[in-house]
């Protein structure tokens, strides 16, 4: 009888570790709510909404596309991104896929397949990178760095 009580006791053991799923970390969540208000603040044209998610207006934003076979940055910072989005002629809006958070101590980074739209029509994709540090407030954005590839 011990013999099949032990083997059953383990069995049980762990299935119920292996069934309990870990706690979700705050960090995470934290931030995956920032890609979410990113997204929303995009939609709305909500530049309130936006400015708070990063360090300030001169957070780097730079893309990189292909010219010519050579890798083409263009430089620029949250507060143009912001100034441009207000005064945009039609609708944006960035899809996210794929997302990767990793967080470590007080600094994180977002990792995430992006597709943008402007009046509806994808106009680029890539990858996209966010770096982030938490502060008093929470968790901000200190940098944006995304490649910029033509639609699929």
């Amino acid at each position: 009888m011990t013999r099949l009580v032990l083997p059953l006791v383990l069995v049980a053991a762990c299935a119920h570790t292996v069934a309990t799923p870990p706690a979700p970390d705050p960090d995470r969540l934290a931030i995956t709510a920032m890609v979410e208000s990113f997204r929303a603040g995009i939609i709305a044209r909500d530049t309130d909404k936006l400015r708070p998610l990063f360090l300030g207006d001169a957070v780097p934003f730079v893309g990189v596309s292909m010219r010519d076979g050579a890798p083409d940055a263009r430089p620029g910072d949250a507060g143009g991104f912001i100034r441009a989005l207000a005064a945009a002629e039609h609708p944006w809006e960035e899809r996210f896929s794929d997302i990767d958070i990793r967080v470590d101590a007080g600094v994180a980074v977002m990792v995430s397949r992006y597709g943008f739209y402007e009046d509806h029509k994808m106009t680029n994709q890539g990858q996209e990178i966010w770096s982030l540090v938490k502060t008093k407030e929470g968790w901000k954005v200190a940098s944006v760095i995304w490649s910029i590839k033509p639609p699929a």
